[in-house]
């Protein structure tokens, strides 16, 4: 892919970026080994609550669903805290941790790889739905699903690095992502350079049963079965209780 294209795309955002609190250097210092293992219970509850409800300052929404991830964090404490320390040791294995981030209610793709970024923005890219939309804006091709969805989005944003070294780490190409997709500067931009690209996304973005079905899949991703899981149990109960074809459907 022909990246030299988008060359004044990257100037005009290097110099937005500066003008916004982004916090980059958020939790700088915080996540570490050292300092998580020094946490007792109540404090390392608090402390992944309140990076929770923050969306670890990189993301929104996490204040709607923090009373819920706190049951989690509550409940299953002792193997979410292993869990949790996991990315800090030898042979992590970033594929099998994103994987098991499903066993942990309200640990969302977004939010799990935030917290991935902030621990090592030079080598874990944050995912989430701006990711994916500002980069096949770009005209990357993402998968929507793992593990190549993660391989497509990490190889996307180290081309863009290696082409913008100014971009330097994933954290702010994240950013670029965002100019992309919510800023009124950064949206005109890419429609003058891709317009037939955008609005082929644009078309889809804005078709009723699309944005249904996005949002359900978000809400999968982010919640698992969480409040639909009787739906599934009514649906076993029916397979193997109710015959249709019985003489006495009626008494059923």
């Amino acid at each position: 892919m022909n990246l030299s294209k988008y060359k004044q795309l990257i100037g005009a955002f290097s110099s937005w970026y500066p003008t916004q609190q982004l916090y980059e250097s958020g939790y700088q210092g915080q996540l570490t080994l050292e300092k998580l293992n020094a946490l007792d219970k109540e404090s390392f509850i608090s402390f992944f609550y309140d990076f929770y409800a923050e969306g670890g300052k990189i993301q929104s929404g996490g204040h709607r669903t923090k009373n819920r991830f706190r049951e989690t964090l509550v409940n299953n404490y002792e193997a979410f805290r292993d869990y949790l320390l996991q990315p800090f040791h030898e042979n992590f294995k970033v594929l099998d941790w994103l994987e098991d981030r499903k066993k942990y209610n309200q640990w969302g793709e977004g939010i799990s790889t935030i917290f991935l970024n902030r621990i090592n923005p030079k080598e874990y890219p944050v995912i989430n739905n701006k990711t994916v939309d500002g980069l096949r804006l770009l005209g990357f091709t993402i998968s929507s699903t793992y593990p190549t969805k993660y391989t497509d989005i990490r190889n996307a944003q180290l081309s863009l690095m290696a082409e913008f070294p100014d971009l330097k780490d994933f954290f702010k190409t994240d950013r670029l992502n965002q100019f992309i997709v919510g800023e009124p500067q950064g949206k005109q931009m890419i429609r003058d350079i891709n317009p037939e690209l955008y609005n082929e996304l644009e078309k889809k973005s804005t078709d009723p049963f699309s944005e249904l079905i996005n949002a359900y899949k978000q809400h999968l991703t982010e919640d698992g079965l969480t409040g639909e899981i009787y739906k599934w149990k009514a649906v076993k109960h029916f397979q193997e209780t109710w015959n249709p074809d019985a003489t006495n459907f009626g008494e059923m």
